[in-house]
């Protein structure tokens, strides 16, 4: 099976997936963007402060639920670090190994399996090109964090080193490459909405989110005219 043909399918999957659940998506579609990667482009052309996306709120997944799950409260009880994104790093490890058994299996199945243009995975030849500037530092201490991280959780919550190093890696980029911050009573917290994580980032900002008034659903609405067919969605960096 070709690499283009196994991305149409976790697509198609994962839109399957989150309209069943009562997801309205319906102007826009996802494209090809090259290199393995996609994105969303509108259909047609869209006004301000239109909704362009409502997803129910059991399809957005916040550091808040992980808590609850198994791999949370294996965290909650056995470690301590400094990002409550790695609650979300673990919860993809634990979902990706669940396979067909678990909810979250389209959504997983849908994302990147490769991050190679992030700093992390370049080679060697690669990483000397970037001799003289602080790029260079920066990638070999983020090699060294991550590994420090992983090397904890191994140590002191059960069952981790099931986990490799590359899979908590991934989970990693998989993460920082596609969070949100939503407000949720009162206060901000991190969370992963399927589908949304595929609008482009970029300026100018069209696009905002967050929950609605009962936190019945994630919406994302837009803030200036798209231009349909030709354009696609950017997305605001923050709620």
């Amino acid at each position: 099976m070709s690499t283009h043909t196994e991305a149409e399918r976790t697509t198609e999957n994962l839109l399957r997936w989150i309209e069943q659940g009562g997801a309205k998506l319906s102007r826009f579609h996802v494209v090809s963007l090259g290199g393995g990667e996609r994105g969303i482009q509108a259909r047609e052309d869209i006004a301000p402060d239109e909704t362009l996306m409502s997803i129910p709120r059991r399809f957005v997944l916040t550091v808040d639920d992980v808590r609850s799950s198994e791999i949370g409260k294996l965290l909650e009880a056995h470690a301590q670090f400094d990002d409550e994104r790695t609650y979300l790093f673990a919860f993809l490890l634990q979902e990706q190994e669940r396979g067909e058994a678990s909810f979250w299996k389209p959504f997983v199945d849908s994302l990147p399996k490769s991050f190679p243009t992030l700093p992390y995975y370049f080679n060697e030849q690669e990483v000397s090109l970037l001799q003289g500037s602080f790029l260079k530092d920066m990638v070999e201490a983020q090699r060294q964090t991550l590994r420090i991280r992983y090397d904890h959780l191994c140590e002191v919550v059960p069952g981790f080193n099931r986990f490799s190093l590359e899979d908590f890696v991934w989970a990693h980029h998989a993460v920082l490459s596609r969070t949100f911050a939503i407000k949720q009573n009162g206060l901000m917290v991190a969370c992963l909405v399927p589908l949304a994580d595929m609008i482009n980032d970029g300026r100018p900002w069209d696009t905002h989110w967050g929950l609605t008034a009962g936190g019945t659903h994630f919406h994302l609405r837009s803030l200036s005219p798209v231009s349909g067919v030709a354009e696609r969605v950017p997305a605001t960096i923050s709620p």
